[in-house]
């Protein structure tokens, strides 16, 4: 027969219904869990992530203001695998960027090579002087040392340049218009230094639906409480890329510090 019409073909019906049921449950239950694991996993990993990235934000973000008050920057311990730094380590000097792809770092002398946590970066100190305290890796041919910690102790620390930077950078400001000629019209964006008395000061229009962009070289020479400004070179951008247009640039390869002026605290700070 094809078909079971009676109550106890019903009743076996029933019952295999209720287990298919029941197994199709217990399916569902599973895949449920499964998922909620997976996702549950992920979860962690991401927030464990963001942590990381937030740590490491909010450290670089502030690296800048950490150089110019010479505070320690104190970087979370990383551990590499296979590899064991031991023996304590000081350095006081400049550093460079040896490979700014693989943001490798070196003294002066690529006698001593430097690394850090992999989260972190020290680029921004290439060029500068610092002071590190870290530790040697243990084993290695080369000298490697793990940074720990990192400070600047180079002119963007020290007290009285601060404050002879800061004095001439006000100067600068509101003397714009022994640079420019319609000084109403621009903003000092930045200022970088190259030397204690050799500026770039680069403007911004500031209005205007293309704003006009302009870098000047500056040599300030300081009378009594007072400079006198002469101007250098001058830039003009062209393509994106600023094209000396007047004057000798002997700078080109000098190590910049630039400072961006800070509303909130009515102040120059440094920025890079």
């Amino acid at each position: 027969m094809r078909y079971i019409d009676s109550a106890y073909g019903r009743s076996v019906r029933s019952d295999i219904m209720s287990r298919v049921i029941m197994i199709d449950l217990s399916k569902a239950l599973f895949i449920f869990l499964s998922i909620f694991i997976v996702s549950f996993s992920a979860f962690l990993f991401f927030v464990d992530q963001d942590g990381k990235y937030d740590e490491h934000y909010e450290l670089m973000s502030h690296v800048a203001q950490y150089c110019e008050s010479g505070d320690w920057v104190d970087i979370p311990t990383y551990s590499f695998r296979d590899e064991k730094f031991t023996e304590n380590a000081n350095f006081q000097g400049k550093i460079i960027t040896a490979d700014m792809r693989m943001k490798k770092m070196t003294d002066e002398r690529s006698e001593l090579l430097f690394v850090t946590n992999p989260n972190f970066s020290l680029v921004f100190f290439g060029g500068r002087d610092v002071e590190i305290a870290g530790r040697y890796k243990e084993g290695s041919q080369k000298k490697v040392l793990y940074v720990d910690r990192i400070k600047c102790i180079g002119a963007e620390a020290q007290e009285n340049i601060k404050d002879e930077r800061q004095e001439m950078m006000q100067f600068i400001t509101k003397n714009k218009n022994n640079i420019i000629e319609d000084p109403d019209e621009f903003i000092v964006e930045d200022i970088t230094f190259v030397d204690e008395s050799v500026v770039y000061v680069y403007m911004v229009q500031k209005n205007g639906e293309n704003r006009m962009q302009k870098l000047y070289l500056v040599q300030m020479e300081k009378n009594n409480d007072s400079y006198t400004m002469f101007t250098l070179a001058t830039y003009k951008l062209d393509n994106q890329k600023f094209v000396l247009v007047d004057g000798v640039d002997d700078y080109k390869n000098a190590r910049q510090t630039v400072y961006e002026y800070n509303k909130k605290a009515d102040r120059w700070t440094l920025a890079r």
